[in-house]
């Protein structure tokens, strides 16, 4: 097959076993800090004794022998405080201003300039009027040290971007993306999270590809098809590699319509922004994959440390855990930009969960939130509401922001976390916070404190999952299926496996093997591989194929479920 590598996977470790679900944490070893080795210097008088003279008497010697000692211990402090400096140089002295970080870091900025947002503006303005074109991309993938809510923590980057580039495009296009894997020991797969896509550009590592060894490259062909518009995202795809930074947006624009209006002109905005929330993990994703898969775990989830808006946030350095030791600066409210620019622009904020493990819901307060899609361009209807939620990892929700008569001026972005899966406490997170919208830093410690544990006074929360589709786009959604596919899913700790918590589905855990499986034909596919068979048209062809997919989760906690390369219809759901 074109694009496939019929080979084994080479340059990379294996991949761990899967959690089932959006959930997922892969296992993967980042390289550690170096470390500056403190070599023991011993001095023997064994080594000293030939040079002294014959006729020197035993008082002397030992007097000689205590000098030289003493010298010695002076050269090895000497030596050792310089390693110290040495290392605290490279961690804190090119550090300027109160971030610590480096004046590579994109999160040390100089004074804050008014036309600067955390929050992405987008231009659709550049692609609905134009005619389908191809676009060449080419992004290096590397790592580096950030800050980005105070606490250093190695992360993926981008071409040096962390989160990493937005990619925009409209129907039609197609995007020439190659990815250079600069890791030193790491493979790497993107995968472009809901954008209907070919098998083998589709980035899932293990299935579709192998994943891209260090120093190689891959090139990605995607088309984009004439009816895909929305807010999409693109992530790594192997191993835990998103949880620690490796994603962006990914945005459609719909080409002006047949009547002659934009879409910005149908729902009334004239700024488009992009806001990706996510929870944050101060510990690197192997670390807490590798806790949570232990049975130091009792297989209770990892709750997060914090939460980052387009890769800003501000954490509590005093509410670090004594025996976690961060390295942490504390960010004030002025150290971060307002997520908007102007007061007198109505917004359509594209919300996408960038997270692990939480859920959340979020509000503006002094306005009210009209929501127009999910997941893509899938336009849905809904009452206008004061907040919504909740929106777990993986899913995307555009909202029109409409303005209220109070003054605007003082408005936050409030993001709570879903409390769901946080089966015990942890000490270091504020799950609700509020960000500036607009305009200058509050003065008043009073109000900075706020902003770490916003307050939850607001209206009735939108729940998305009640929202219905503004059209049902095909009558044959509702046709009797040919296939009925039911699936049980549950995280289970088995003796046999040592008693660590593992997804399994219909009693299986997926384990790759060597090679993709869209390289292997079935007849080479393992027990592990609990994948169906079905037919992509009918059997003269002349007729898509319907299936009915039942999920039943058994597991304790919510999971968001995500398909490759098709859409669905939701026909039913029942809580027991």
């Amino acid at each position: 097959m074109p694009g496939v590598v019929k080979r084994p996977c080479e340059g990379v470790r294996k991949m761990g076993r899967n959690r089932i679900g959006v959930k997922t944490l892969h296992i993967v070893n980042p390289r550690e800090d170096d470390e500056l080795s403190e070599e023991s210097i011993e001095m023997h008088s064994s080594r000293v004794g030939p040079h002294i003279g014959a006729g020197v008497g035993a008082d002397e010697v030992k007097s000689m022998l205590w000098r030289f000692r003493k010298l010695a211990a002076l050269v090895v402090m000497s030596l050792l405080g310089v390693l110290f400096l040495h290392g605290f140089l490279a961690d804190y002295g090119d550090r300027p201003g109160p971030l610590f970080a480096s004046s590579q870091d994109p999160h040390v900025k100089p004074p804050l300039d008014p036309s600067r947002t955390i929050g992405i503006v987008l231009h659709p303005e550049d692609h609905i009027n134009r005619e389908p074109r191809s676009v060449s991309l080419r992004w290096h993938i590397s790592a580096g040290y950030r800050h980005p809510d105070g606490v250093k923590k190695r992360v993926y980057l981008v071409n040096d971007e962390f989160p990493g580039p937005t990619i925009e495009a409209r129907p039609g296009d197609e995007l020439v993306i190659e990815v250079q894997n600069g890791l030193s020991d790491e493979g790497v797969a993107i995968h472009w999270h809901g954008v209907p896509v070919s098998n083998e550009m589709d980035g899932a590592a293990g299935f579709t590809q192998c994943p891209i060894a260090p120093g190689e490259s891959f090139t990605y062909r995607l088309m984009i098809p004439d009816n895909c518009t929305g807010t999409f995202w693109w992530h790594a795809h192997f191993q835990s590699q998103r949880g620690d930074g490796l994603f962006g947006g990914f945005v459609v624009h719909e080409p002006r319509h047949e009547d002659g209006r934009t879409e910005s002109e149908r729902h009334g905005y004239s700024q488009d922004v992009l806001v990706m929330v996510g929870d944050w993990f101060h510990r690197s994703a192997d670390e807490v994959m590798s806790w949570y898969t232990s049975v130091r775990s009792f297989g209770n989830e990892p709750v997060p440390d914090s939460l980052l808006v387009n890769g800003w946030g501000r954490f509590d350095c005093t509410m670090a855990v004594p025996a976690r030791p961060l390295q942490c600066s504390q960010l004030e409210e002025h150290d971060i930009q307002p997520l908007l620019s102007s007061p007198l622009a109505t917004s359509r904020l594209r919300l996408v969960n960038v997270g692990s493990i939480a859920g959340f819901s979020a509000r503006v307060s002094g306005a009210t939130m009209q929501l127009i899609t999910v997941d893509g361009g899938f336009a849905v209807t809904a009452p206008p509401a004061d907040e919504l939620g909740i929106l777990y990892p993986g899913e995307r929700a555009d909202v029109v922001v409409h303005w209220s008569d109070e003054d605007i001026s003082v408005s936050r972005l409030h993001i709570s976390l879903d409390r769901e899966n946080f089966k015990y406490s942890n000490p270091s997170l504020i799950a609700d916070q509020s960000f500036r919208v607009f305009g200058s830093a509050s003065n008043s410690i009073a109000d900075q404190e706020t902003s770490l544990n916003t307050d939850r006074n607001s209206g009735p929360m939108l729940d998305i999952a009640t929202a219905t589709a503004s059209v049902v786009s095909s009558p044959t959604a509702l046709d009797d299926a040919q296939y009925t596919v039911v699936l049980y899913i549950k995280t289970q700790k088995l003796a046999r496996y040592n008693n660590k918590p593992m997804g399994f589905i219909n009693h299986t855990s997926w384990t790759p093997q060597d090679r993709p499986l869209l390289s292997l034909s079935r007849a080479e596919w393992d027990k592990n591989q609990l994948i169906p068979f079905i037919p992509s048209t009918s059997k003269d062809g002349s007729a898509p194929v319907w299936v009915d997919l039942v999920l039943n989760n058994r597991d304790d906690g919510s999971h968001p479920f995500h398909l490759h390369g098709t859409s669905f219809y939701e026909h039913h759901r029942r809580e027991d």
